[in-house]
C-alpha cells in the first residue's frame, strides 16, 4: 500500500492538537508524573481531548464520531503519547470502548456512545483467572445472556 503524506488539513488539526497537549495535557501530566491522576481530573482531561477527535476519529458519521481514517488517528495518538503514556493509555481504552459500541446492539450504543466520545465515561475490559495465565481460551468465566443483560459466571481470586 503506497503511503499518503498528510493532507493539509490533517496536518493543521494535528499541529493544533499538539499545542493543545503542551499547554493544557503536558501541566497535569508533570503535576501527577509519579502519581495516579483522580477521577475527575482524567474524565475534565478525556472530555477536552474529545475535541480534538479521541476517541471518536474513526467511528463512522452515523454512530456520532468523525468517521476519519486510521491514519489520521495514529497521527493524533502518536501526539498524545508523546505528551502523556498515562493519559493516553486512558484514551486508548475509551478508543477501544467506542470501537466495540459499534457492533453493539442498537440500545446500548444508543445508551453508551455519546458519552463514550465526548470522553465522559471510561471503558475497561479485562479479566484474569490465577490458574490459567494468558490462555484466554482455558478461562473457565462464562457470561450468558439473560434477557437484555449477561450474567457472568466465575471466580477471581
Amino acid at each position: 500500500m503506497p503511503y499518503q503524506l498528510p493532507t493539509e488539513e490533517q496536518t493543521l488539526a494535528v499541529e493544533s492538537f499538539r499545542k493543545f497537549l503542551q499547554s493544557e495535557v503536558k501541566p497535569v501530566a508533570r503535576e501527577y508524573r509519579d502519581r495516579f491522576i483522580p477521577k475527575e481530573r482524567m474524565r475534565e482531561l478525556t472530555q477536552r481531548i474529545a475535541e480534538f477527535g479521541l476517541p471518536g476519529c474513526t467511528i463512522p458519521i452515523e454512530y456520532g464520531g468523525m468517521g476519519w481514517s486510521f491514519t489520521m488517528q495514529g497521527m493524533l495518538f502518536e501526539e498524545l503519547v508523546a505528551c502523556s503514556c498515562d493519559i493516553a493509555l486512558c484514551v486508548m481504552l475509551n478508543m477501544g470502548l467506542a470501537s466495540m459500541l459499534c457492533n453493539a446492539r442498537p440500545e446500548v450504543r444508543d445508551r453508551y456512545m455519546p458519552d463514550a466520545l465526548a470522553g465522559k465515561i471510561f471503558g475497561s475490559i479485562g479479566i484474569s483467572e490465577s490458574d490459567v495465565g494468558s490462555n484466554v481460551a482455558e478461562l473457565k468465566t462464562r457470561a450468558v445472556l439473560h434477557g437484555d443483560h449477561f450474567i457472568i459466571n466465575g471466580e477471581k481470586t
